[in-house]
């Protein structure tokens, strides 16, 4: 992964609500893939998710572009977070 600096969108796709799932923007970063990803995992740490309303557990996963995280709720189901890290390429109003 170049190591120039580009614009990023930083993004979280779960389950919102029981059946509905939805894919909300957390922040957008200037700079490097390393400074991106630095930012999305304070999101990661600190994001406290719709469902489930009491977490017992929390495994954090990580790849090139994000992470995924594993809740286990109260009553024992299991909810995914999907975080990633997503480079713009290209801006009708700068490239077209």
């Amino acid at each position: 992964m170049s190591e120039e600096s580009a614009d990023w969108l930083l993004t979280v796709e779960g389950r919102i609500t029981m059946g509905h799932y939805d894919c909300q923007v957390l922040e957008e970063v200037r700079g490097t893939h390393l400074q991106a990803m630095e930012a999305l995992w304070r999101h990661v740490h600190l994001y406290n998710p719709p469902r489930p309303l009491q977490a017992r557990r929390r495994w954090i996963y990580r790849d090139a572009d994000g992470y995924l995280a594993r809740y286990l709720g109260s009553a024992g189901g299991h909810y995914v977070y999907t975080f990633l890290v997503r480079r713009l390429v290209w801006d009708s109003e700068r490239d077209g």
